[in-house]
């Protein structure tokens, strides 16, 4: 997989997966062990997340203005929704009179076939 440029957290992931995949092979007695048992994940490098500061928030707010999508991008930069939960607001989770925002669905996007109430930021709406 670094031959082929992936990163370690994906190798990382795939590993995990591949060792929970044979372990289930043990327990079904298909296999004698687990091989990926022996082997040792890369090591994974956390970079330190960036924040931005009030300043750099307010411009960007301001260069956004114009774009169609300038509400959410405020939303998100005020509340801290992420944009699963920005794409799956409905107009009934916006409580005016106990001047309330709820969360109740997430928009998860999926590889490969339409889940209906799972389907893919910016790709057409899986049919009903």
């Amino acid at each position: 997989m670094h031959r082929d440029g992936k990163s370690a957290s994906m190798a990382a992931y795939t590993l995990r997966v591949l060792k929970m995949a044979l372990q289930q092979g043990v327990r079904w007695q298909m296999l004698p062990r687990n091989v990926a048992d022996a082997v040792k994940a890369p090591k994974v490098e956390r970079k330190e997340m960036q924040v931005r500061d009030k300043q750099q928030g307010l411009t960007f707010l301001q260069a956004t203005e114009p774009h169609p999508w300038h509400a959410a991008f405020y939303l998100a930069l005020m509340t801290g929704m992420r944009r699963g939960e920005l794409a799956e607001l409905k107009w009934k989770d916006l409580d005016l009179a106990r001047v309330r925002l709820t969360v109740k669905n997430n928009l998860v996007e999926t590889i490969g076939e339409c889940i209906p109430g799972k389907n893919g930021w910016a790709k057409p709406p899986c049919p009903r």
